[in-house]
């Protein structure tokens, strides 16, 4: 038997390949010592040697970042493998006091109850004013009430009649003036049925006798053309009358002066 990699005689080597080198065994290979092995691999112990560990460095735990001079620019660390640029240190604010929280939404709410407050009062005040939706005030009795409901259920007669004459230049035919006298037979209807007390019931009185009164002068001017462009004295006088027993009844019931005024014939 012959060793696998003993040379063949040449006629027995395929042709054109070389003859194999000669076998070394293991123990002929020349020792390299620990110096000659590559940096950074263990060095390799001699054939046949007992085993030894190779010596470990002790642990030394790694650097804490401690804090930089006074004065001296410090970066705060960063993730390994992603470059940061440079940061000076700035410290922290100073924590603000909860304590003033509380002050604030309340001034906040003060504020805004005072600007809606400012917003709203002229509304309501112009809508308590309007022509023709007059509103009592607020805790008044039952004869102001049912007053103030007869005079907004009277305003549209009132108004046309007032509209009329001023679009014909401040004249009125006597056939226009059944609207005045419409208007005024129904607030005279609902005044008499208001329960007045007995200290409103002197005004009341006397704001319904100056109606009649006017009412009489009206109806007279209505059937007879002329009549009333010869008595104007008379109508202005009636006129006065009626506006100041109003006035007067209103202020019994503690309302203030109407601010709605009507061309009356």
């Amino acid at each position: 038997m012959t060793w696998p990699y003993e040379p063949q005689p040449p006629d027995q080597q395929p042709y054109g390949q070389p003859a194999p080198p000669p076998f070394t065994p293991p123990s002929a290979q020349p020792y390299a010592p620990p110096s000659a092995q590559p940096y950074g691999q263990p060095a390799q112990q001699p054939y046949g040697s007992p085993y030894q560990p190779p010596a470990q460095q002790p642990y030394q735990p790694p650097a804490q970042p401690g804090y930089p001079p006074y004065g001296s620019p410090y970066q705060q660390p960063y993730p390994q493998g992603y470059a940061q640029p440079y940061r000076p240190y700035l410290a922290p604010p100073p924590r603000r006091s909860s304590r003033a929280l509380p002050w604030l939404v309340g001034l906040g709410v003060l504020l805004f109850i005072v600007v809606m407050g400012a917003i709203a009062l002229p509304v309501v005040r112009q809508q308590h004013a309007a022509c023709g939706s007059e509103r009592a005030p607020f805790g008044a009795s039952a004869a102001t009430t049912a007053y103030v409901r007869a005079v907004n259920a009277s305003y549209p007669e009132w108004s046309a009649m007032s509209n009329t004459i001023q679009s014909q230049d401040m004249k009125v035919r006597p056939d226009q003036m059944v609207l005045q006298l419409e208007g005024d037979e129904k607030f005279l209807a609902a005044l008499k049925t208001i329960p007045f007390s007995a200290s409103q019931r002197p005004a009341a009185d006397g704001l319904m006798t100056a109606i009649e009164q006017y009412d009489a002068f009206v109806q007279t001017a209505s059937q007879n053309p002329g009549y009333l462009s010869a008595n104007q004295e008379q109508d202005r006088t009636l006129n006065n009358e009626r506006a100041l027993a109003s006035s007067r009844l209103r202020s019994t019931l503690h309302l203030p002066l109407s601010a709605c005024s009507y061309n009356r014939p």
